[in-house]
């Protein structure tokens, strides 16, 4: 959103979103919102108008434990009413340009991200580190403009460090993924907007987009749609996907592809009619590398969501809106199961057994032709997987009782990440990285 069309928004601080973030009193959301208006301006004035976005983090106080983590132990923390806010904007740069209040400008490039002696104890030694470990873990990075309010006082005890550190991560995970609910509109894509969002992922930014007539809008050639070369380019090549029928309300249940990894456990909900008897869930089919994800009807013929990779960005496609799925939770654990899938993916998040660990060493790691896996505590039948980073099994063995450990041969993988998981009954109980080198 423009930086007017927020000040507009911000109304003063009298608008749901300040509501839910400080309380109803007039006085403090009349404060939050000249605080809001001013640093817009500030950015304005620095920056240019531009699409940008507001992100605000707390400090914290520990309540117990307090550090008893840097020897392994546990603190019980909470957040307070203090807040570091901040307005971002994409400058399609390889540079960060920050200017946070009390504070010179300070610009990191992001072309090299090896520690800077000169920058010890500063705030760009702290985003530094951070864009080094989110490029480390294969997350999309590129460069920001921000103008921050610290709220949180420096040398409080309220970790204003931490603060900026949280603030910066959600920045780069926000700026750097794309969420778009078409809903129901149209067009669904107008040229200029299908030029950015091919530009957005060929830069390697994540894409999820969901809405009912998407494919027959821009793919039908029906009296009344609006498909150009343009957007069908970006349906075919960048959705990746076959627009099979309109769909109607038989298309009335989103149900999960169990066997996909990311979206395997969501729960199933009906479809709704929102919209007055207009209820056209498109059927659509994966092109190339794309993979189901959901089906409409519980013979699992009529597909209606999923994902692919184009270059190294992960792309999601809804053939229904998320405002039609009925269930809330549903439609919540859909978001953050994309969004987890965004920022950690099959191919680079590691999970921790709860029950026991299972999952030992992987060795060689990094493989060449073959690596030994070992385990424990496996008390009854289960499998071993090596997984993509599409999230396609390459690999799989059925482990017995008692074993200690594996081998998989990595002589017939393409060199690349993989994640090796093992598997309960359906369940992924743990899962540990393994890089293939050749």
């Amino acid at each position: 959103m423009t930086t007017d069309n927020l000040i507009r928004k911000i109304n003063n601080g009298d608008n749901k979103a300040f509501r839910e973030l400080y309380g109803n009193d007039p006085s403090e959301l009349k404060r939050n919102g000249k605080r809001y208006t001013g640093l817009l301006k500030k950015f304005q004035s620095e920056f240019g108008k531009k699409d940008v976005d507001f992100f605000t983090s707390p400090g914290r106080t520990e309540i117990g434990g307090n550090h008893t983590d840097h020897n392994y132990g546990r603190v019980l923390a909470g957040a307070v009413n203090l807040d570091n806010v901040c307005i971002a904007g994409n400058n399609n740069t390889n540079v960060i340009r920050i200017i946070s209040e009390g504070y010179p400008q300070f610009e990191v490039d992001l072309k090299d991200l090896k520690p800077v002696k000169s920058e010890k104890y500063t705030s760009a030694a702290l985003v530094r580190g951070i864009c080094a470990r989110f490029k480390e873990l294969g997350h999309e990075i590129g460069g920001f403009d921000a103008c921050i309010d610290g709220g949180v006082p420096k040398g409080s005890g309220l970790s204003s460090s931490a603060s900026f550190e949280v603030l910066i991560g959600a920045i780069l995970s926000e700026l750097f993924n794309i969420f778009y609910n078409c809903a129901w509109t149209f067009p669904a894509f107008t040229d200029a907007e299908a030029v950015a969002v091919k530009g957005f992922v060929d830069a390697g930014i994540n894409l999820f987009v969901a809405g009912q007539d998407i494919g027959w809008d821009i793919m039908s050639g029906a009296s009344g749609s609006h498909g150009t070369p343009e957007t069908q380019d970006l349906y075919t090549n960048y959705l990746k996907a076959s627009f099979i029928d309109d769909g109607n309300n038989t298309n009335n249940k989103l149900i999960a592809k169990v066997d996909d990894p990311i979206y395997g456990t969501t729960a199933t909900s009906n479809i709704f009619d929102i919209y007055g008897g207009y209820m056209y869930p498109d059927q659509i089919s994966p092109l190339a590398d794309a993979t189901t994800i959901f089906y409409y009807n519980t013979t699992l013929t009529k597909i209606g969501a999923i994902r692919s990779m184009k270059g190294s960005a992960k792309v999601v496609y809804f053939g229904v809106g998320l405002e039609m799925v009925q269930n809330t939770e549903v439609r919540n654990d859909i978001l953050n199961k994309t969004y987890d899938y965004f920022m950690e993916g099959v191919g680079t998040g590691e999970k921790t057994g709860v029950a026991g660990s299972y999952l030992g060493t992987c060795f060689p790691n990094p493989a060449h032709d073959f690596t030994t896996i070992r385990l424990s505590n496996i008390d009854r039948e289960m499998v071993v997987e090596i997984v993509d980073i599409n999230g396609k099994t390459v690999m799989s063995k059925q482990v017995m009782p008692g074993t200690k450990q594996i081998g998989m041969n990595t002589a017939i993988l393409p060199a690349g990440l993989y994640l090796c998981r093992i598997i309960d009954q359906g369940s992924v109980l743990e899962t540990k990285k393994i890089q293939v080198i050749h």
